[in-house]
């Protein structure tokens, strides 16, 4: 996987970043990109996604019980309505599993998800963990996932956020492989 940017044009060196590329936001952030579902990219019935977090998926907090389609948990600061959450547990961790994503619909007081009805309870170190990806004109959502299509968007870049850009090669890519980007207003 690269990272960059924009807006600049590609540089001619790959991996490199042009020296004209900007980050657009007003924090810095190390963002976190994970691979969520196992697979191979030139397989159309295995094709591998992934997520992404500008705080390095630090957003997280202990699962408590589920009623319905509420959620209780520790602490639900830094959770939002519309937001890709990720229910999971130590066992998913230690056997390189992802947990299932949902959305939330709103917060007050528990977190309300789409579907939580598939979740079970009996895991061990429950948690919940908030992921940063949006769908919109340009990129549609699998299963609240990125699919990881080498050669899709401009010149197969995948936009995150103000101006920071991922592309990945063809291959197999397996769950919980992540990068780091670090994301700094004074270098851009």
């Amino acid at each position: 996987m690269t990272a960059r940017s924009k807006p600049a044009e590609p540089s001619d060196t790959p991996g490199v970043l042009p020296p004209d590329s900007r980050y657009r936001e007003l924090e810095n952030h190390l963002c976190r990109v994970e691979v969520h579902a196992s697979g191979d990219t030139s397989d159309p019935n295995r094709v591998p996604t992934f997520n992404w977090s500008r705080q390095h998926s630090s957003v997280a907090t202990r699962w408590r019980g589920t009623s319905g389609n509420d959620v209780r948990v520790a602490i639900g600061r830094d959770f939002a309505a519309s937001q890709w959450v990720e229910f999971t547990s130590e066992i998913d961790d230690l056997h390189g599993q992802p947990g299932r994503l949902t959305r939330l619909t709103k917060i007050h007081g528990v977190l309300t998800v789409e579907r939580a009805s598939a979740f079970q309870m009996d895991l061990k170190l429950p948690k919940v963990l908030r992921w940063d990806q949006t769908a919109d004109d340009e990129l549609t959502l699998v299963n609240g996932s990125i699919a990881i299509t080498p050669g899709t968007g401009e010149d197969g870049w995948i936009k995150l956020e103000d101006g920071i850009e991922v592309q990945f090669s063809e291959g197999e890519y397996r769950s919980g492989d992540y990068w780091l980007i670090p994301a700094r207003v004074a270098t851009g």
